[in-house]
């Protein structure tokens, strides 16, 4: 039987947490709401816009830079004419409900302390705080995250009613992907591992079976509320399976290998105009950007291919770690000053680093120990990350699965690392 103190912990913690985030990301949209959009603001707004018209994309212009799913989030502040304030206050409530779907997750498989830490890490991280005024879709992906994590645990554990779970875990799954298309490929991904799990007859995964049969059920389905996107984007391009009209672009700028740049991504803007840049990209640009999207694309994806071709490898190499560590620390990014905040960035991430790289340690120690969801879970962040360190990376990238890397370092360690202090005058202190 649950104690009472342990009772009251489910309900209260949820009820800060859910207050903190309302009371901080309210006041910062009443702090800090623009009147100039900034950063991808007018491209959710204008895709919201066609969504209220009735389209994504018209057949002259099919450019799929993201998915409808943030859009179809703001499509009925845009639909109602009512200020975007308003939109930009709702993402109190998504990172609120993160972390309140957050805590209920860890609290299922570790103690209080670490679920009030993962949650309140999450949902006050710098990354998060400085985007949290914008219409920018990072927290609506948290909120879809965390409760899809939720529901994915869920699903593992459920005895009655599989199909149900299987399908709320399935639903979240599509909205990820819809929010984020990277999340089509590792869907695509985790859905061909799982099937090759089941398939093959290797004595150790018998015991995995249902986490892998489940696991292919929720993939299966996510990807099947997908199709409707798939055939509409394969209506307008004539691409099976695109999820996106700007991975040629994504890969020219990290397989560029100029004097001074690391893989880091330029707006048009830049590439004309940066003095550092422009003598290198100007000439391209002014060509490629005057075709229709999927020409522009396929000459982005030509010039990239090239350079795999001619860059050397050990210059790709150092693209590709500067990838990295800026989707972990936020730089190095090539021309650019950083700021203060960056150190800020730095000082709170690392200690996550250090604690995945420890959970890591002990997972591949002691793998029993672990229930095999939060392996999955696991599976579906390394996945995730991997894919995201190809294309130029940025810290937010990252910062949207926080949820799920909190459920498996909390669900790792707490079963398998303790820490104690030695009692005053021990007897195998040698300095006594």
């Amino acid at each position: 039987m649950a104690s009472p103190r342990t009772k009251t912990s489910n309900w209260i913690w949820p009820t800060v947490i859910m207050a903190v985030c309302l009371a901080v990301y309210i006041a910062r949209a009443v702090a800090f709401h623009p009147d100039i959009l900034t950063m991808d603001e007018e491209r959710y707004l204008d895709c919201a816009k066609r969504i209220c018209a009735g389209y994504l994309v018209t057949d002259d212009n099919p450019d799929f830079v993201n998915g409808p799913g943030y859009p179809l989030v703001l499509a009925p502040f845009v639909k109602a004419g009512v200020s975007l304030y308003w939109a930009r206050a709702m993402n109190a409530v998504w990172i609120g409900l993160c972390g309140v779907f957050l805590f209920a997750t860890i609290r299922r498989y570790s103690n209080t302390a670490w679920a009030v830490t993962g949650a309140l890490w999450t949902v006050l991280q710098p990354s998060l705080m400085r985007l949290g005024p914008f219409l920018m879709s990072e927290a609506f992906m948290m909120f879809c995250v965390a409760v899809f994590v939720w529901a994915f645990c869920r699903a593992q554990r459920a005895e009655g009613r599989v199909f149900w779970h299987c399908l709320l875990a399935a639903f979240c799954l599509m909205a990820m992907v819809m929010t984020r298309v990277m999340f089509g490929h590792v869907t695509t991904v985790m859905l061909i591992l799982s099937l090759a799990a089941l398939l093959l007859p290797l004595p150790f995964l018998k015991k995995l079976r249902r986490p892998f049969g489940r696991t292919a059920v929720i993939m299966g389905l996510g990807l099947a509320m997908c199709l409707p996107y798939l055939a509409y984007t394969k209506e307008k391009t004539g691409k099976t399976w695109c999820w996106s009209t700007n991975s040629g672009e994504l890969l020219y700028w990290a397989t560029s290998s100029n004097p001074g740049e690391n893989g880091f991504w330029y707006c048009e803007y830049d590439a004309l105009n940066h003095p550092d840049l422009a003598p290198n990209h100007r000439a391209f640009y002014e060509r490629v950007m005057k075709l229709p999207v999927l020409e522009r694309e396929a000459a982005f994806t030509q010039r990239a291919m090239e350079n795999l071709r001619t860059v050397p490898p050990q210059r790709l190499a150092y693209n590709w770690l500067c990838n990295v560590c800026r989707m972990a620390l936020g730089f190095p990014r090539a021309f650019m000053t950083e700021e203060i905040s960056r150190g800020v960035m730095v000082a709170f991430n690392a200690p996550l680093l250090l604690l995945l790289m420890a959970a890591t340690v002990v997972w591949l120690v002691r793998p029993k120990s672990v229930p095999p969801e939060i392996s999955l879970l696991g599976l579906v962040a390394l996945v995730y990350l991997g894919g995201s360190t190809l294309p130029p990376a940025l810290i937010r990238y990252a910062m949207v699965v926080t949820p799920l890397e909190w459920v498996v370092v909390s669900a790792v360690l707490w079963r398998n690392v303790e820490l104690r202090l030695r009692p005053a005058g021990f007897a195998g202190d040698k300095r006594l």
